[in-house]
């Protein structure tokens, strides 16, 4: 009886599933458990301690990652099976701090092999399923224990905030967020004097699973309403990172003028703010645009004297090393290979062996092979995408980087003649895959480089699938008006002598 009267009866349901895994785990596991209300997040957890003990770590704000892996590795030492780590419910961790517990993710699975419930909040929560998108993965549960405190009528029913997306999600899970966002929206129109601000972050999300699936102007739309309804709250940082979603549309779009306008119209809000890491990030965006202009050399200014310094004063070693891969691309464009190769081994690598972070170090060992690929050395660059690369994607299950890096392994056995195989790479490993993900960037990417492929096999029965697939590919580029539409409809102009024509069918 005690237990019920201590519960809401709204949160039982979720008590008891909490309850079981707390009996029942006895392995490595994160359950993220949602709290608002301090006194009774302590009320359940003194609940669960009469079920089984736990010991508690709490967790503030200024202490760093690395605080929690050392407590907890210490506490299992010492016998610990059940953890209640214990977030600040009133102050949010950045992105940066989400970030470096992603790159620790292995160590914490490695160092603390036990059921740990993360007591947090929603903004946490919202912030780690953005910025640690591999530790997100790892959850066991997230678990709502919030209080209401919005009056129902100035809010509809919230989606559910565990559905809140990674990057990596496929495309039909995608379109259902996309769907519970846009009747939750609708829902809340139809309020008197609503609450705005949960609009505004859930826009954000949309914006970003729009530009996910290459529904550009949807995308633009959801992120320019966030920027407005962020602003009419006040909330100028993230109405700027609504801004800088759009932003990036673009930029694709090759609309670089444009996005460099907003950009440094955001620059001028994180001066305003003093927020130098935000600044830093911002700036290295625009380097971005002006290294695809090939201006290089104000590309490089910008990385050596107005992002580099920032994160070297601040100590932030991941966005430092970063940095310094962009540095070694605009080298790499040069073609001054020996220098960003040398960049990539003594200034990448060391970083993302030292912080655990097996994800960023298989990004760089795929970028040394670029040089390789580059030099003409295929050998040693198809080694290293087969055994350096392409395992590290599998064990974490990421089938985007899997599919890009099968993608480059078939420009080297194309590029040593190995037709037939690089052809069977393309049909059944890469474009499937991108198909799935919607990710129709990738997918018209990988249809021109299959036809440009058959075209090489230079076989006559192959002449109608180029053809289809270049159709396909420019209608996709035009319908999200990338420049890359241009010079697919040269390539075809060029194969068969005529222009291209549009065809209905460009998705399928």
């Amino acid at each position: 009886m005690a237990e019920s009267s201590a519960i809401r009866s709204e949160h039982s349901a979720a008590f008891l599933r909490l309850r079981r895994l707390w009996e029942r785990c006895r392995h490595f596991s994160l359950v993220l458990a949602i709290a608002d209300n301090p006194s009774y997040r302590d009320a359940l957890i003194r609940r669960l301690d009469e079920v089984q003990p736990g010991i508690r770590i709490d967790q503030k704000r200024s202490d760093p990652p690395a605080a929690w892996l050392q407590t907890g590795q210490a506490l299992c030492a010492q016998g610990a099976q059940r953890l209640h780590v214990c977030f600040d419910l009133d102050a949010r961790h950045d992105d940066t701090w989400w970030q470096q517990l992603n790159t620790l993710r292995e160590r914490l699975a490695d160092a603390i092999p036990t059921l740990q419930i993360l007591w947090l909040s929603q903004a946490d929560v919202n912030t780690a399923a953005r910025h640690a998108p591999d530790l997100w993965n790892w959850r066991e549960a997230v678990l709502d224990f919030t209080m209401p405190v919005i009056q129902p009528a100035r809010l509809a029913v919230l989606p559910d905030p565990a559905k809140s997306l990674r990057l990596g999600s496929d495309a039909d899970a995608l379109r259902e967020r996309l769907a519970e966002i846009s009747d939750f929206l609708a829902r809340q129109d139809q309020l008197h004097d609503p609450d705005d601000l949960p609009s505004a972050h859930l826009l954000l999300e949309a914006a970003r699973a729009h530009q996910r699936l290459g529904n550009w102007q949807e995308s633009r739309a959801a992120a320019q309403r966030a920027a407005r309804l962020f602003a009419a709250h006040g909330d100028a940082a993230h109405a700027a990172e609504a801004k800088a979603e759009d932003a990036v549309i673009l930029r694709f779009t090759g609309a670089t003028d444009e996005a460099l306008t907003v950009l440094q119209s955001i620059l001028t809000v994180y001066e305003r703010l003093d927020d130098v890491r935000s600044k830093a990030f911002i700036m290295g965006s625009i380097a971005d645009i002006l290294q695809e202009r090939g201006q290089l050399d104000e590309a490089l200014r910008i990385r050596c004297e107005e992002t580099l310094p920032v994160y070297e004063r601040l100590g932030d070693v991941r966005p430092k090393a970063l940095t310094m891969s962009r540095i070694a691309d605009i080298f790499q464009d040069r073609g001054q290979l020996d220098e960003a190769l040398r960049i990539r081994r003594e200034e990448e690598l060391p970083v993302y062996e030292r912080l655990g972070d097996v994800r960023s170090k298989a990004v760089t060992m795929g970028k040394i092979a670029d040089i390789f690929q580059d030099r003409g050395q295929l050998d040693e660059a198809l080694r290293i995408r087969r055994e350096k690369e392409l395992p590290v994607y599998e064990r974490l299950g990421d089938v985007r980087e899997k599919a890009v890096t099968m993608d480059k392994i078939a420009d080297i056995l194309q590029d040593r003649g190995q037709l037939d195989e690089a052809l069977r790479i393309r049909r059944e490993e890469t474009l499937p895959v991108y198909e799935r993900l919607g990710d129709v960037r990738s997918l018209l990417v990988g249809r021109t480089n299959m036809a440009i492929l058959l075209m090489q096999r230079g076989t006559q029965q192959d002449q109608l699938e180029v053809a289809r697939l270049l159709s396909q590919a420019y209608q996709a580029a035009r319908d999200m008006q990338l420049p890359e539409a241009d010079q697919i409809a040269a390539l075809h102009q060029a194969r068969f002598g005529r222009p291209i024509a549009r065809t209905d069918d460009a998705a399928g």
